[in-house]
C-alpha cells in the first residue's frame, strides 16, 4: 500500500501497489485522476553485521598472512645462520685436521732423523 495525495482536494488516501499508474477515484472528492507509477526502490548499502564480520576475518587473514610470511623468513635467517655456522667448523676442523697432519710429519721427520743419526 502506498499513501498518494488527490490532486484535486488534498486529501489523503492509501492505494494499492498494484493500482500504480492507472486511474483511481477520490472518494472525497469523487473526482477521478492516475495514481503515479511506483517509485523505483533505491537500496542503500548499509554494512550487515556479516558484511562485518567478513572484513574483520579478512583484516585476520592478512594478520595471518604477514605472521606467516615473517615466520619463514625468521626461518630462513635462521637456516642460513646454521649453514654458516656448520661450514665455519667445517674449515676450523679442516684446519686442525691439517696442522696436526703436518705436525705429526715433521715430528716422524724429526724422529727418522733422530733413528738414522
Amino acid at each position: 500500500m502506498s499513501n498518494v495525495q488527490c490532486p484535486h482536494c488534498r486529501g489523503s488516501l492509501e492505494v494499492p501497489a498494484h493500482l500504480a499508474g492507472r486511474a483511481v477515484v477520490c472518494p472525497s472528492c469523487r473526482q477521478q485522476f492516475q495514481v503515479p507509477p511506483a517509485a523505483p526502490v533505491v537500496e542503500t548499502f548499509a554494512p550487515s553485521p556479516a558484511s562485518s564480520v567478513t572484513n574483520r576475518r579478512g583484516s585476520r587473514h592478512e594478520a595471518t598472512t604477514s605472521k606467516l610470511l615473517l615466520g619463514i623468513l625468521i626461518c630462513n635467517v635462521l637456516l642460513v645462520a646454521m649453514v654458516a655456522s656448520w661450514e665455519i667448523r667445517w674449515q676450523y676442523f679442516h684446519y686442525s685436521v691439517k696442522q696436526n697432519l703436518e705436525e705429526m710429519n715433521q715430528k716422524a721427520r724429526a724422529f727418522r732423523v733422530n733413528q738414522d743419526s
